[in-house]
C-alpha cells in the first residue's frame, strides 16, 4: 500500500517543519511555494523551547540548524530621567541547564534554508513556483490548481502559507488581518564588541518607543523596534539604500546609548515590516 500523499502549501517555516514529521509518521509530503527558491527576506527569528522541544523530536536536525543559543536578557532605559541599566534576566539559560533545552536564534534566511535542506535529504519534495490558485474536495481527495497550470491531486491538503495565506482564502475567502497601526523597522549589524560570542540579547525601553538587540551568531546581532505608520503588505524585505540611510541617520534610535545607536548606524541591511 502506497504512503497517504499529503499537499504542503508554503516552504516557509512551518512547511518544511511539518513535512518532516509526516515524512517520519509514513506520510508522503510534497511541499509547493509560490516563490522561485528559498528567501532571502526577514530578519532574525527565535526558536523558544517550546519550539526547540518539538524540533528536537526529528533526530540530527537542530545539529543541522545550529542556532545561536540566547541565555541572558539585559534590560536598560534610555529616558533622560532614568537612563541607565533596569535589571538582568538570565532564566532562559536556567532552563537550558535544567533542561537541555532553551532558545536558540538564527537570520530567517538561514533557518529556511536549513530546514528545506534537512527535509530534502529526508526525501521531501519541494516544487517551487507553485502559487496555489484553487482547491476542490470531495470525500475522498483534494485537487488542487496552481497559477502555473500545474494540478496535483491528495488525501489531505495543509496551508502553511502565513498571514496572506492563499489556503485561507481558498476555503473561507478574502478576510483581510486587521492592522493595529504598528510597523517593525529592522536590521542586521555587526556585533559590537560588548556583545561579540555572548549568548546576550537587549531590550532597550526609550520614550515610547522600544528596541530588542538579540545575537544570531558569533558575530551578527539582529535589531528591531515598532513605530506607528500607515499600513502597506508586508514583504519583510530589505528596504532600498536610501530609505536605509536616511533611517540611520534620522531616527531617534541611531541616537540611542548603551551602543544601540551603533548598532543601527552600522547596519548592513534594513528592513521594514508591517
Amino acid at each position: 500500500m502506497e504512503p497517504t500523499k499529503v499537499g504542503v502549501i508554503g516552504a516557509g517555516m512551518a512547511g518544511p517543519a511539518l513535512a518532516l514529521f509526516l515524512k517520519a509518521k509514513g506520510y508522503s509530503p510534497i511541499v509547493y511555494e509560490r516563490n522561485n527558491k528559498p528567501s532571502e527576506a526577514g530578519l532574525g527569528i527565535g526558536v523558544q523551547q517550546g519550539g526547540h522541544q518539538v524540533l528536537a523530536k526529528i533526530p540530527g536536525l537542530l545539529e543541522h540548524l545550529h542556532g545561536w543559543p540566547r541565555d541572558e536578557w539585559h534590560f536598560y532605559s534610555v529616558v533622560e530621567e532614568d537612563e541607565g541599566l533596569l535589571g538582568t534576566s538570565d532564566s532562559e539559560g536556567k532552563v537550558r541547564e535544567r533542561k537541555g533545552l532553551g532558545t536558540i536564534c538564527m537570520r530567517r534566511p538561514i533557518l529556511q534554508q536549513r530546514l528545506v535542506e534537512f527535509a530534502e535529504k529526508a526525501g521531501v519534495p519541494f516544487k517551487w513556483g507553485h502559487k496555489l490558485e484553487s482547491l476542490q474536495q470531495d470525500d475522498e481527495r483534494v485537487t488542487v490548481s496552481f497559477a502555473n497550470g500545474a494540478r496535483e491531486t491528495f488525501s489531505f491538503v495543509v496551508g502553511c502559507d502565513g498571514l496572506h495565506s492563499n489556503t485561507r482564502a481558498c476555503l473561507f475567502g478574502e478576510h483581510p488581518a486587521t492592522y493595529v497601526g504598528l510597523c517593525m523597522w529592522g536590521g542586521v549589524s555587526p556585533a559590537p564588541d560588548y556583545l561579540r560570542g555572548k549568548s546576550v540579547a537587549l531590550d532597550v525601553y526609550g520614550n515610547g518607543a522600544s528596541m530588542i538587540v538579540i545575537p544570531m551568531d558569533e558575530t551578527t546581532v539582529m535589531w528591531a523596534t515598532t513605530q506607528s505608520e500607515p499600513e502597506s503588505k508586508e514583504t519583510w524585505r530589505t528596504v532600498d539604500e536610501t530609505v536605509a540611510e536616511e533611517f540611520k541617520k534620522s531616527s531617534p534610535y541611531s541616537k540611542w546609548g548603551f551602543g544601540v545607536g551603533e548598532l543601527v548606524r552600522d547596519s548592513t541591511s534594513i528592513t521594514k515590516v508591517f
